[in-house]
């Protein structure tokens, strides 16, 4: 049994207790839960499990420019030995479920960066969650935001983002020609200008690229 384990770097520091159990054919286990601290949200890729994909780890290297310290806790019951076995990889139950704020997001290099997230976020074994999230898209606001990638380990992983997202409609105008939307209107806002205030529901679905 552990009681207390305490495991500090300069990036991160975790504290746990539960059990560590190690079989008679030196097979181990661990029923664990606790508390992680991360100082450095950027360099998070650092610590992912070596199964994630390449294009998941480059986007979470990318993405992450700066946040304050990320607080939350962890479980993780499951085997820790012979995890090349995909049967002991399916035994595993892992689950965080952190809060970070004040996060700048670069979610895609064809769009502009995300300022000022505040949301909570969670990891289920290959299952990654953005939750009620909040912040900035340029001048407008990002309101009650969504988001997965439903397999972190996958080669093809996929970033689904859903909310509101509200500002002025120049805003908008600017947002749509730094970014994709341009395109999809077939260029109709590359000389426009507007006014007024819009409210519109954003709904993303992006592949994330090497």
């Amino acid at each position: 049994k552990i009681h207390e384990l305490e495991l500090t770097n300069a990036d991160l520091s975790i504290n746990s207790s539960g059990m560590w159990l190690v079989g008679s054919n030196d097979t181990e286990k661990a029923n664990l839960n606790g508390e992680i601290v991360l100082t450095k949200p950027e360099v998070i890729s650092n610590y992912l499990p070596r199964r994630v994909s390449q294009k998941t780890r480059n986007w979470f290297e990318r993405g992450i420019k700066s946040a304050d310290s990320v607080v939350g806790s962890f479980s993780y019951d499951g085997p820790l030995s012979n995890l090349s076995l995909k049967s002991n990889r399916k035994k595993i139950q892992f689950v965080a479920n952190l809060r970070v704020e004040n996060l700048d997001l670069l979610f895609s290099s064809k769009w502009p960066e995300i300022n000022k997230i505040n949301a909570d976020i969670e990891f289920r074994n290959e299952h990654f969650k953005i939750l009620n999230a909040s912040g900035f898209l340029d001048k407008s606001e990002l309101i009650s935001v969504s988001g997965e990638i439903t397999d972190i380990f996958s080669k093809n992983p996929e970033l689904s983002l859903n909310g509101k997202i509200s500002g002025k409609f120049q805003n908008f105008i600017h947002i749509s020609n730094n970014s994709p939307i341009v395109n999809w209107l077939w260029g109709a806002t590359k000389n426009a200008t507007g006014s007024g205030q819009s409210d519109l529901n954003l709904n993303l679905n992006l592949n994330l690229k090497k």
